[in-house]
């Protein structure tokens, strides 16, 4: 069953048969189109029993008013006038021109109809004359006004009420039919005089500060002129590359320097607002109407001209009555918008843009302007509302209505705080690429800084490079000061990093927890005297449980020495020391694949990549501050730069043992290396810190079973001497022995001889085994080649 709902005093004759009494029935739902905009459904009964309003339909099940077949004239019903009031009661009765006796005076003669009088002859009543009081004049005229969209949308997004106002020969119009046009919606009213009216726009009984100022005119039926229009704009503010909806603050509607209307957002994450009771001449951001909306409507035309001198305006706080008092164009461009009626009314024909197949879903197909079109402007986005922002996001058509424009205010700044972190490149790949996989999603702002301060990058990137993130500049002097920190942390790594060979980053990446134990260790039991290393005096490893498993493979290995100490001096049989060494060999093997495993957890950021929009999955983005000085891993940089420094100098050794070639020892000991007697010396000394944190130094030969050592030469002078601490007698085996321990031992054992005796001897005194043990399982030459 289908309603409408008029004003009981536009109701017309024709109409009195069709007004519904039973009102105590109706329900919001069954109302629910005819319901008026902004009233509430109690409100609605009220003025229905009232008789301000009356509710039409075909077919009333109570109907209020009854026609009298014989007199033509129109009574009300007593069961359509139980729900009415005394005042309603009145009012229908004067619209029928009925006597207020009339009701009990038909309910008396039906009670005595039992009497029936003599009649002598029949009565032939006069003709009845119509009663010509309530005609309604005849229509010779119309009024047209447009809106820019469709009945529909108009209704959803704005909802007021057009109403032409009442005057001295007529009564108030709001009854309007409707045409599409090109570009919406055409309203038109009929009226029968020729006079200037006012076209006031109303929620419920308040008009608007969008009702047209001054009177407009009517024509003649069928002429179709319409000089006042109105365009709907859905107002929005920008952040990057995206338009959000405000959920929080003030919209404001200017013309000719005036305030129009103020609206309300409602905030709590909804982004419908109301116009309030503010008026240029007093501010109160009060609640003024029933009627949330998600569009404002501004001037099209007026008096048949393009309306000029129109802004829209966005506040986060409402504005102050300096601020209205001194309307100008720079504030107006600080904060909102000029109105352009072409622009707007120009986007309904734009085209759809479609999106490239390789280009980011989560950003509008068409660059953002002023004034955009809904389809363009649509962007995917899982979280409803834009990062750093209170702003819904535009990511579904139901958002906003498809035929309305889409205005952007004014680009407001993300509300988010400062936050450094980086990430640890783990594959060689062009910069580009990781640009574009990494920053995927991150607002062109935000991605231009955080490529400005990652200068330091190789390009192609280098395993173990440090990339900088950033959510924003620095603002604060400790921001600052993190940020160059960082930077000159990351800067070092890259550095030393770009001078490596790709066997050599291979080489690195694979082995960096490794060396950075032994690194420390060696830098805590004697500093190297190049003085080459980044790191602070006292520092201790960023990879603990790197360290257990070098503490494990340490044990294997002197077991192993002590294996072959044994089979040298005779304590076991060959048959014995084969089954030993083969357990040993499995254990050790299976100790040494960990040492190329990662142990290295630095923690994740969580949460970083959503505040800088990052939607890729592979990004692990950890917090600046755990590689800072007092952080869970400090100083990486600097450890990186120093790590990849030793795989240099490694190489240049000619062999890499695992944790036994201290580079730095070694490079030393390459400079001056002479003869045999005076390397052995220098590499003593220099690598004696490291030979007694880790495997001891029986990796060689044997003399007399009491003096264990091996002499490598490479094709640059270079001599790695390993002693070992069970044929010198001292615990150089334990940490700590370091440089002046090993200077001392030097001397003590008279190792000048004893080299000599060794060179001239080396090939006949080495054993196959023992030679074979060195070259397989102490020593890794990591594809830098063999130096024996």
């Amino acid at each position: 069953m289908s309603y409408r709902v008029v004003r009981l005093t536009e109701l017309m004759a024709h109409e009195f048969g069709q007004v519904e009494g039973d009102i105590e029935r109706l329900t919001e739902r069954a109302l629910s189109s005819a319901l008026p905009y902004g009233m509430s459904f109690p409100r609605f009964k009220d003025k229905l029993k009232s008789g301000e309003l009356a509710l039409l339909t075909e077919t009333p099940s109570k109907p209020v008013m009854l026609r009298d077949g014989m007199s033509k004239s129109w009574s009300l019903s007593i069961e359509g006038q139980e729900a009415l009031s005394p005042e309603a009661k009145s009012a229908f009765l004067a619209k029928a021109k009925m006597p207020r006796g009339a009701v009990s005076g038909a309910a008396s003669s039906q009670g005595s109809a039992a009497y029936a009088p003599s009649i002598e002859e029949t009565y032939v009543p006069e003709p009845v004359k119509p009663d010509t009081s309530d005609a309604q004049p005849q229509v010779n005229y119309e009024y047209c006004f447009e809106i820019a969209c469709s009945e529909d949308t108009f209704k959803k997004s704005v909802g007021c009420a057009f109403q032409l106002g009442k005057t001295k020969q007529e009564t108030m119009i709001g009854r309007w039919q409707t045409e599409p046009t090109e570009h919406g919606t055409k309203y038109i009213a009929h009226t029968a005089f020729d006079e200037p009216k006012k076209l006031v726009i109303k929620v419920a009984e308040s008009s608007m500060g969008i009702s047209v100022p001054d009177s407009v005119q009517v024509n003649s039926i069928g002429s179709g002129v319409v000089e006042e229009a109105f365009i709907p704009v859905v107002p929005s503010v920008q952040l990057g590359e995206r338009l959000g909806l405000p959920t929080e603050g003030y919209y404001y509607h200017f013309h000719n320097d005036r305030l129009v209307q103020e609206y309300k957002l409602l905030g709590e994450g909804k982004w419908a607002f109301y116009a309030t009771c503010s008026t240029h001449e007093q501010l109160n951001d009060e609640q003024g109407y029933n009627r949330l909306q998600s569009a404002i409507l501004v001037y099209w035309k007026l008096t048949g001209q393009d309306v000029e001198n129109q802004s829209l305006v966005y506040l986060e706080q409402q504005i102050t009555r300096e601020e209205l008092d001194n309307l100008n164009d720079d504030w107006v461009a600080q904060h909102g918008i000029k109105v352009d009626i072409n622009e707007l009314l120009s986007v309904s024909k734009e085209a759809h843009v479609e999106r490239q197949p390789d280009s980011a879903q989560d950003k509008p197909s068409a660059e953002i302007k002023t004034y955009n079109k809904l389809a363009n402007s649509i962007y995917d986005y899982s979280r409803p509302y834009l990062l750093g922002s209170t702003a819904k996001a535009v990511n579904s058509e139901g958002v906003v209505h498809e035929d309305l424009a889409i205005a952007n205010l004014k680009e407001v700044e993300e509300q988010i705080e400062f936050q450094l972190g980086f990430a640890r490149v783990e594959e060689s790949q062009s910069l580009s690429d990781y640009w574009k996989q990494e920053l995927n999603g991150v607002p062109s702002k935000t991605k231009s800084l955080i490529q400005e301060h990652n200068q330091h990058l190789n390009d192609p990137l280098i395993p173990g490079e440090m990339v900088i993130f950033l959510t924003k500049a620095p603002s604060s002097k400790e921001e600052k000061a993190k940020l160059t920190s960082l930077k000159e942390s990351s800067e070092l790594a890259s550095e030393e990093l770009g001078k490596l060979s790709p066997d050599q980053v291979e080489l690195h990446q694979a082995y960096f927890e490794v060396i950075e134990n032994k690194l420390v260790e060696y830098w805590n039991t004697g500093q190297p005297s190049d003085s080459f290393a980044y790191m602070g005096a006292g520092v201790g490893t960023i990879a603990p449980a790197m360290q257990k498993n070098l503490e494990n493979v340490s044990s294997s290995l002197k077991k192993m020495d002590r294996l072959y100490l044994d089979l040298l001096a005779k304590k076991i049989d060959r048959s014995s020391f084969i089954r030993q060494r083969l357990d040993l060999k499995k254990i050790l093997d299976k100790q040494l694949d960990k040492l190329t495993q990662r142990t290295l957890k630095i923690p994740i950021a969580q949460g970083f990549k959503e505040s800088l929009g990052i939607n890729s999955t592979k990004s692990l983005i950890h917090n600046a501050d755990e590689i800072l000085k007092t952080g869970s891993v400090p100083e990486l940089g600097a450890r990186v730069a120093n790590t990849a420094k030793w795989i240099t100098y490694a190489e240049k050794a000619g062999k890499v043992g695992i944790g036994l070639s201290v580079a730095s020892g070694v490079y030393n000991v390459s400079q001056n290396c002479g003869s045999l007697e005076a390397c052995a010396r220098s590499t003593a000394k220099e690598t004696g810190g490291v030979i007694g944190g880790w495997a001891g130094g029986t990796a060689g030969a044997a003399v007399a079973g009491a003096f264990v050592a091996f002499v490598g030469i490479a094709s640059a002078p270079v001599v790695m001497v390993i002693v070992g601490a069970s044929a010198l007698g001292v615990g150089i085996y334990g940490a700590g022995a370091g440089k002046d321990l090993f200077e001392k031992a030097y001397e003590l054992f008279e190792l000048d001889l004893f080299f000599e005796e060794i060179e001239s001897n080396i090939e006949k005194e080495i054993p196959d085994d023992i030679e074979e043990y060195i070259n397989k399982h102490i020593f890794n030459d990591f594809s830098v080649g063999s130096s024996f």
